[in-house]
Parts: C-alpha cells; sequence; structure tokens
C-alpha cells in the first residue's frame, strides 16, 4: 500500500539524495530518516505520530565481536508479531544508520523474546524486555566449542574427569589458509574419581556438551597395576604438530614441588604451584585475541639433581584455547601463537632451548609430563624456563626423580556394551565464581542455545560394534549426546598385595567446531579419516547406510 501522501512524501523534492541515514534521531521511539543531498543542504525527516505504539530500541554491545555488533541479526517476537532486522556498516556515501534497532511492537508491553546471532556464531536468546525504554544487550561469554566431556561411575554417581580429545578438530584454522593437524588419540588418566564397578562393570559416560560434532571411533578402558607407593600418569599432552607421542607411562614417587619458582618479573609465584588448588600464576597480559597473551616466561629451580638419574616433570595446568576466528584477527594485527618451548642453564651459565615444543594440555586440568632425563646441561644449576605466548594457566609444578621399576602391568579392555542416547546438558560449575568450568552430571538441561551442523549423525541404539577399532567407522555425535561404555571388572586380574590400581581411558576420533573461519563449519560433513580421504569401499557404504541415519536440516533448533 502506497502511503507516501498520507506521509507528506510524495511531494518532497531531495534533490540529488546521496544516502538516507536511519535513527531515533529525536528520541520518541520511533525511526527517523536522514537524507545527504549531493551539492545541498542535508534532509531530517522527522516522523511524528508513529510513536502512538509501543516500541523497543536494542542497543548490543560485543564481546568477542566488534563492539558495535556490526553484522548482527537481530529478531524480536511480541505476541503473533515478528521482526528480523541487521546492523548493517553503512548505507550510502560517507553514511552510516544507528547501531540501535527500532523495534515497533504495536500495543504489546514487552517483547516475548529478542534472538541475537552475532557476526561470529554465537547464538543468543533474551526473554521478556519491556518496551518504551532503551536495552542494552551484551553479548555472553560463550564457550561454544571446546572438547566433550568424561563421567565415571564412583560407586554413587557419575563425576566429572575432564575433557578428552582437545587436538582432534579438523578444519580449525591455524593462519589465513593454513589448517592444523590432527591429534586422534588420548590416553586421560581418571583422577580424582575412584571408579567402582556399576553391576560388575566399570561404566564412563562421554558427553557432547557444546557446539560441536565428534566423531568417536575407539574406546578403551586400561587398568594400570602398579605398587601403592607410585602413581601412574601417561605421556600425553597436546602438540603443535606432528610427531605425537606414542602411548608411555610414567611411574613416580614422592613427587615435589620446584624449590623456587619466580615469573619473568621476578615475582615468586611458588605458591601457586605446590597444590591442586584453582591458583594459578596468571599475571601476564591478555591480548584481545582469545587464547593469546604476551609472551610470558616461568622459571623453575628444580633443586639438585646433580644425582638424579631420571627427571620428569609432572604439570597439572588447563589452557584456554584459541579459535579459529582469533587466529585470524590475530594474524591480521601481527601477533604470534607460541606454544610452550623450554630453556635450561648451560655451562656457560646461558639459557639455551633444549625443547622446542614442550606441549601443552589438551583442555580442562589435566597433568601432562615433560622428561627432562639427559636435558639438564649444568649439575651446578637445575633451573629450567617454559615460555609461550599462550594462556595457559599452571595449577602444580612436581619434580619427579624415581629410578626404581618402571614397568607397570596394563590389562586393555574393549567395551562388552556401549549405548548411545540424547541426554542433555549438565549445569557448568565453578566453585569459586571463576574458570575453568567443572560439570555436574545429574544436574541438566534438555535445551541449549546451540546450533546444528547440518547432516546426517548416528543413529540411537547399540553402538559398540563401532567403537571396537579405529576403522573411520565412528559414532557421530550431536551436541547433546551421549555415550555410555561399560567394561567387565571380571575381566581384569587380582591386585597383588600392596599394590594398587590406576584406570586410563583410551579414546580416538575426530572433532569440528562451527567457528565461521573454520573449513566446512556447518556440516557434517565431508567426513574425516584418518588416511586423509574417507573410504569409498562397500564396508564403509554399509557402515554410513545402517548407522548414520538421523538427519538434521535445521541449522537452528528454535
Amino acid at each position: 500500500m502506497d502511503v507516501s501522501d498520507q506521509c507528506g512524501l510524495a511531494a518532497l523534492q531531495t534533490g540529488s539524495g546521496r544516502s538516507a541515514a536511519i535513527a531515533d534521531y529525536d528520541g520518541d521511539g520511533d525511526n527517523d530518516i536522514f537524507v545527504t543531498v549531493n551539492g545541498g543542504k542535508p534532509l531530517l525527516l522527522r516522523n511524528d505520530g508513529a510513536n502512538q505504539n509501543r516500541s523497543l530500541q536494542i542497543d548490543l554491545a560485543g564481546l568477542r565481536d566488534n563492539k558495535g555488533g556490526l553484522g548482527a541479526k537481530v529478531e524480536i517476537r511480541a505476541g503473533q508479531a515478528w521482526q528480523k532486522l541487521e546492523i548493517n556498516g553503512n548505507v550510502g556515501f560517507l553514511s552510516q544508520s544507528s547501531p540501535e534497532l527500532v523495534f515497533g511492537i504495536g500495543k504489546k508491553e514487552l517483547a516475548d523474546s529478542i534472538r541475537i546471532l552475532w557476526p561470529t556464531g554465537v547464538l543468543q536468546a533474551e526473554l521478556d524486555r519491556q518496551a518504551g525504554q532503551p536495552v542494552k544487550i551484551e553479548e555472553v561469554d560463550r564457550k561454544g566449542t571446546s572438547c566433550p566431556l568424561l563421567y565415571a561411575w564412583n560407586g554413587l554417581k557419575y563425576d566429572f574427569v575432564t575433557d578428552f580429545l582437545g587436538g582432534s578438530a579438523v578444519g580449525y584454522l591455524v593462519a589465513p589458509g593454513t589448517y592444523g593437524s590432527t591429534d586422534v588419540d588420548e590416553y586421560i588418566r581418571i583422577a580424582d574419581v575412584a571408579p567402582q564397578p556399576k553391576d560388575g562393570r566399570y561404566s564412563i559416560k562421554m558427553n557432547n556438551q557444546l557446539e560441536e560434532v565428534m566423531f568417536i571411533d575407539q574406546v578403551k578402558l586400561l587398568a594400570v597395576d602398579h605398587s601403592a607407593d607410585t602413581a601412574v600418569y601417561p605421556d600425553e599432552k597436546l602438540m603443535p604438530a606432528p610427531p605425537y607421542p606414542a602411548f608411555k607411562v610414567f611411574l613416580t614417587q614422592n613427587s615435589k614441588p620446584p624449590v623456587k619458582a619466580v615469573d619473568e618479573r621476578g615475582k615468586d609465584v611458588l605458591p601457586a604451584l605446590v597444590n591442586v588448588d584453582r591458583k594459578y600464576p596468571d599475571s601476564f597480559k591478555l591480548l584481545p585475541f582469545k587464547g593469546y597473551a604476551e609472551p610470558h616466561e616461568l622459571i623453575l629451580d628444580l633443586g639438585d639433581m646433580s644425582q638424579a638419574e631420571r627427571v620428569v616433570l609432572l604439570l597439572t595446568a588447563w589452557i584456554d584455547y584459541a579459535d579459529s576466528s582469533s587466529n585470524l584477527a590475530a594474524s591480521q594485527a601481527g601477533a604470534k601463537l607460541v606454544p610452550p618451548y623450554l630453556q635450561v642453564v648451560d655451562q656457560q651459565g646461558c639459557w639455551v632451548t633444549v625443547l622446542s615444543n614442550m606441549g601443552f594440555p589438551a583442555g580442562l586440568p589435566k597433568t601432562m609430563t615433560v622428561d627432562l632425563s639427559g636435558k639438564l646441561l649444568n649439575k651446578q644449576d637445575s633451573r629450567v624456563k617454559i615460555v609461550t605466548s599462550m594462556r595457559i594457566y599452571w595449577d602444580q609444578i612436581l619434580v619427579d626423580t624415581y629410578s626404581g621399576p618402571t614397568a607397570p602391568r596394563v590389562t586393555t579392555l574393549g567395551a562388552d556394551r556401549a549405548g548411545f542416547e540424547f541426554y542433555g546438558y549438565p549445569r557448568e560449575v565453578k566453585p569459586d565464581g571463576k574458570n575453568p568450568p567443572q560439570y555436574d552430571y545429574h544436574d541438566r538441561s534438555t535445551t541449549s542455545p546451540w546450533k546444528n551442523h547440518i547432516g546426517r549423525y548416528t543413529r540411537y541404539g547399540d553402538v559398540r560394534p563401532l567403537l571396537e577399532a579405529k576403522d573411520d567407522m565412528y559414532v557421530i555425535m550431536r551436541h547433546g549426546d551421549e555415550i555410555t561404555a561399560e567394561f567387565e571388572a571380571v575381566k581384569l586380574p587380582e591386585l597383588p598385595e600392596g599394590w594398587t590400581r590406576t584406570f586410563l581411558v583410551y579414546a580416538a576420533g575426530f572433532g569440528k567446531d562451527m567457528d565461521l573461519n573454520s573449513a566446512n563449519a556447518d556440516t557434517v560433513g565431508p567426513l574425516p579419516s584418518h588416511s586423509g580421504m574417507y573410504p569409498t569401499d562397500s564396508d564403509h557404504q554399509k557402515y554410513q547406510k545402517k548407522y548414520n541415519t538421523r538427519e538434521v536440516g535445521e541449522t537452528f533448533n528454535w
């Protein structure tokens, strides 16, 4: 319907108009139009009368996105009314509309829902916002991607262990045009949880909590039996590139903190490294790119190591990962992400690098090992220096010099049961209000703000055959999905007197996030493969037709 005459615009002479910038110039709750004219005075077309109904003015503030929210798409619902607007960068020659969006909602007193899709892909919802007053919405600090989460049965309930497969991301952008390699294997030590049989079976759960698709290819349980006066740690760490560590376990005994620890400013940080207590040396400066910090150092005095046959560091930490978008932004700004490297003091008293790639912890808190045997070059000075620009938070560092028997008994079990179902999203818990989060398995939500990778997922039910071998026949998990794997306890040998048992979970697979700068970030496919290209033989075609029958065709759930 043409209402130009009613609005008084039919007879308007604008001359050679060059742009029309829209904003609520007079603050009365409706949009006005500012027209720039080539060679003439600009015109302000004030909107009088439209404010007879109610409106909602939304002002966005980006957190990880640009501060003004340019490029964000905003939808509102008020009763049966639905509207969608986008914050645009320009509307003509040297002009830009206001980033504050004005929505008319008729006689409604509030907007039932506001949905925002931020430029980096973060989906955010706000409910029941009152009309007639400015609504300031800050971008949520939401971690959309990480890794699946592991839980173990302790005899009474499922306890959170940690996350896993932190190095398995396919399509992870390292720099413009360069994608990272994948470390598809991980041995996860079940620490702080004493697994107990449940109806004769050890039970673990792997939950895909966040906005990603997981491809779980093989799962095993390893029982490592050893003397009760020793502890066991797998040689597990995330490396920036191959070669990745082969499977190995370290036996330790009477591990002790360094005698001294300082940061690059000479500040004493030893008290933060003695116990696992969520206290970290964290005075390094953060850069404005997720996962990035200014280069910082940790200098450890290991004490007298002159008689030690073997020296191993046990480093418990967590990392705030960089993602594809932060890597792209950092590369454009000339910032570098420097993975940890380790230096020692040589005979001349100079710092020299002995481990150019020391490795780093993969994700949420876990303990990594660094073997320094034969690498301390000065018997009179056993200081080591760890240098990085990653956001790594060291919680505890211990030095171990155990040189006794190093061959524990290892028994490997395959799952004799493995079920697959939708479980939901265990509640995130921060005991001290700070990162890293933990998770309460038994307090869950069945809804989430996540988007979906479009494609075919594995159907629910028995998936044990898919977890027996690393063969590219995997369980494809959407967010909220869960695998329960069970292992017969009777298959484990009796423990000798004076021995104890430590459990490791082995997992192999891939993961893919929805970062808009990751490769193929919106779809399940192309399917990843341990050999590079996904196999097309008849067995793999049969696997896909039999198991991957659950199709998701919508990016949004609401």
